[in-house]
């Protein structure tokens, strides 16, 4: 069928008194085509007064709704597409992993549908069997679970499903931050209803470091020029670094340092081997690119949040630089 006769069909439901219909004709109304089928059964369920359904927008993260606190999966009856056992599957498994790789919360209740018989299934998270009604004839009932508040399912920010990146980009967004190191603290404190606390410096942050872009917010990006060095530029300026501290050695230096002075999180570095960790003297921007720098270098790198271009950044790095030379006894 075409796009042009479905979205005819369609159309056409959000038209319709359900209200007026008896079961079977509400049957006969799904059966007419494939597409029809929950579209016939989120326009019933907003015509019953819940205002917040739009039918239309029923089928996000590959579900076929997550309305309040609930995902819902609908099949015609449990001999259609799987029937039950598949629309488990999917409210347990792959909707919940496609929202922590969007790095959303997820609902605490998990709502299997049979269109054609009527039978809704309300489980909780842990797969327990929590209510068994008639859709049509005890509609009222979805109220309860579609605006709750007190149930809440939390995930652990280390399962590898979730990306970190995104959960980040949304914690912007829920609790209007804009500094990274704030989003840092919110993973570290957990967020209720959402994800438990998460330590990022007990964990490998990989996934952080290499999407550092999409963390900058733009402004910070155009005014602070905190933008991702590309790999290419890494090996190549990794080559040079290891050439000049071998031609040190060769001149009879006794040590040696490596400074970068708008480091971010130590990109440019990331190719170094451990051992010339210490000897490196960071700059960045935000607390945020240092706490991943730090964690990214062990610990052992000297790294300061300076404005490197101001004239107390000079001097920091001046001193950074003496200090490592009194440390270390170099005379040379």
């Amino acid at each position: 069928m075409s796009v042009r006769k479905n979205k005819e069909i369609l159309d056409s439901i959000m038209k319709e008194n359900y209200m007026r219909l008896s079961k079977k004709a509400v049957v006969a109304a799904m059966l007419k085509q494939e597409v029809a089928r929950q579209r016939v059964f989120y326009v019933f369920l907003k015509q019953k007064g819940y205002k917040n359904i739009t039918p239309e927008n029923m089928d996000k993260n590959q579900s076929d709704g997550i309305i309040g606190n609930t995902i819902i999966e609908c099949k015609l009856n449990d001999s259609e597409g799987g029937g039950a056992k598949k629309a488990y599957w999917e409210l347990y498994e792959t909707i919940p992993t496609r929202l922590k790789q969007k790095g959303d919360k997820i609902p605490y209740y998990r709502i299997y549908v049979e269109l054609e018989t009527f039978l809704t299934e309300v489980y909780d998270c842990h797969c327990k069997l929590v209510e068994k009604f008639d859709w049509y004839e005890q509609s009222d009932k979805f109220k309860r679970f579609f605006e709750d508040t007190k149930e809440t399912y939390e995930y652990d920010l280390a399962d590898e499903n979730v990306d970190l990146v995104e959960v980040i980009q949304n914690i912007y967004k829920v609790f209007d931050t804009t500094e990274k190191i704030d989003a840092y603290d919110f993973l570290r404190k957990g967020a209720i209803g959402w994800f438990k606390p998460f330590d990022i410096s007990k964990h490998n942050i990989n996934k952080l470091i290499l999407n550092n872009d999409r963390m900058n917010e733009k402004y910070v990006q155009k005014m602070q020029g905190a933008f991702f060095t590309p790999s290419k530029y890494v090996r190549i300026s990794t080559q040079y670094v290891n050439n000049d501290i071998k031609q040190s050695r060769q001149d009879g230096y006794d040590d040696y340092v490596v400074v970068d002075r708008c480091a971010g999180v130590g990109n440019l570095e990331s190719q170094f081997d451990e051992e010339i960790y210490p000897h490196m003297i960071l700059g960045t921007i935000n607390e945020a690119e240092a706490l991943t720098a730090n964690i990214r270098f062990n610990g052992l790198a000297e790294v300061e949040v300076v404005d490197s271009l101001s004239k107390d950044g000079v001097l920091w790095f001046q001193r950074a630089i003496s200090e490592y030379k009194r440390k270390n006894k170099v005379k040379k």
